[in-house]
C-alpha cells in the first residue's frame, strides 16, 4: 500500500515540463525520477 507521504514532488506541477520526483521506498532507500508532462496534442 502507497502512502502519499513517500512521494515528494520537489515543486508542485502546474503546467508542461519535466519536474524531478523524490520518492522514499524505505527508510534507508530513496530515489528520485523525472516525470515529463506533455499537451494531448503533442503525445501520439
Amino acid at each position: 500500500m502507497q502512502k502519499s507521504s513517500m512521494i515528494q514532488p520537489v515543486q508542485e506541477i502546474k503546467s508542461l515540463g519535466k519536474f524531478k520526483v523524490k520518492i522514499s521506498l524505505h527508510s534507508e532507500v530513496d530515489a528520485e525520477i523525472i516525470i515529463e508532462v506533455q499537451s494531448a496534442e503533442t503525445i501520439q
